[in-house]
């Protein structure tokens, strides 16, 4: 079988489904043609992204300026019926520009706007829940509101979310765009999902073999408060559109050993299948299908409301890694090198790590920053193995803590 890369995965499904003479992937990123036929070859995916933000900076000056067109969402209270969330929609008619220094210097902070104007927020004063700081910008979720104070006095009644996270210079103005709200976000301790976001849950395989999956689409602001400690935990979108985290995310053909004191999740892409481990040490299916968005999120642990501190960018809309589903070739088992932490695979094939655990001990592996494996064992508990195997391509990065790891190529790949 001849070298497989992205290039050729992406020129084979071109290939393989009628993309209406178009790209696999349209400009921009925010939508595929065709997307429901390619069903059969991709999973655990987003398949639409909106970009609800045009925000640029003009780094001569560090002026900002959110272009017309830019699509903002402001929590208003309740409908009606007094229970649903209100959320307004704001378009812009023209561009909102920045030209003035911000009133902090030297420091990351959260950009926000009422639809007229942009203002940072320090993260310190930036919060969520049910009593306001005396200064800073605070979403109400009790009431479904954001306001700015100062003194105690609301200044700006109706705040929209957060449109970015950016960096302010020693002279007050925008050094860099961080992290853009366009479809995820957060606000103190409270998360955000906006509408428009489409993806593909694994749900098993048909009879045949192919990929069985199940599509939705996220209709309405969905919106998650944490209230409890959370590292580094992975963040998952339902179906249902529910917006639930683990405390780790294995992808694998292997059945990891499920951590006894933890939640997780584990993706298996044999079966195509989504398992869930809680307390009792039991692999049990997830009856409504889930996504793992790529996310992932950590929480203020010296605070009672939990503010949010860690919070990555979604998966792109179409992970090429995903491709690999049902399509990459065998691992050839008969040249399997060992290799150090941070090893960079220089073809296509899979990685493979496994460590026995001791006493009081926690072990972790990462392809590319994101947990692909580990786990930790309790006072009392004097050992167990875990291992894992995950597809890799060229210029993807195994790092481990303890344990040894393994590289092989494809069958096929010289």
């Amino acid at each position: 079988m001849s070298d497989i890369n992205y290039g050729a995965i992406t020129e084979a499904l071109n290939n393989k489904v009628d993309l209406d003479g178009g790209n696999a992937i349209a400009s921009a990123g925010t939508q595929f043609r065709n997307i429901s036929k390619w069903s059969n070859v991709i999973t655990n995916c987003f398949s639409e992204l909106p970009q609800n933000i045009k925000l640029e900076l003009n780094t001569s000056n560090g002026y900002l300026t959110l272009k017309a067109g830019s699509r903002l969402y402001a929590p208003n209270g309740f409908e009606q019926d007094g229970t649903t969330p209100k959320f307004d929609v704001i378009t812009l008619d023209s561009d909102i520009v920045r030209d003035t220094a911000f009133g902090n210097t030297s420091i990351q902070s959260v950009l926000m706007t009422d639809g007229s104007i942009l203002y940072q927020s320090p993260f310190a004063n930036t919060t969520s829940g049910t009593t306001p700081l005396t200064n800073g910008t605070f979403y109400n979720t009790s009431n479904n509101t954001i306001k700015q104070y100062a003194s105690g006095s609301v200044t700006i009644s109706k705040v929209c979310f957060p449109i970015a996270i950016i960096t302010i210079n020693a002279s007050g103005f925008t050094a860099s765009i961080d992290h853009i709200f366009n479809n995820f976000g957060y606000i103190g301790s409270t998360a955000f999902v906006l509408p428009g976001i489409k993806g593909i849950c694994p749900n098993g395989r048909n009879s045949d073999g192919t990929l069985n999956n199940t599509s939705f689409s996220i209709s309405s602001v969905i919106v998650r408060t944490w209230t409890y400690q959370s590292s580094n935990q992975p963040l998952f979108i339902t179906s249902a559109q529910e917006l639930p985290n683990a405390a780790y995310y294995y992808e694998s053909n292997v059945q990891p050993v499920a951590p006894t004191t933890h939640y997780v999740i584990w993706y298996n892409p044999d079966d195509n299948l989504i398992r869930y481990s809680g307390t009792d040490d039991k692999w049990t299916v997830q009856t409504t299908p889930w996504l793992f968005t790529g996310i992932y999120t950590s929480t203020d642990t010296s605070t009672n409301n939990y503010k949010i501190t860690q919070f990555t960018k979604p998966k792109t809309v179409f992970d090429l890694a995903n491709l690999n589903v049902g399509m990459g070739a065998a691992p050839d088992w008969s040249r399997i090198t060992t290799v150090s932490s941070g090893y960079t695979a220089t073809k296509d094939g899979y990685f493979q790590w496994n460590i026995t655990i001791n006493n009081n001990t926690t072990h972790t592996c990462y392809v590319n920053n994101y947990i692909v494996g580990g786990g930790d064992a309790d006072y009392g508990y004097t050992s167990a193995n875990l291992g894992t195997v995950v597809r890799c391509s060229a210029g993807d990065v195994l790092t481990f803590t303890g344990g040894t790891g393994r590289f092989m190529p494809c069958k096929g790949i010289a």
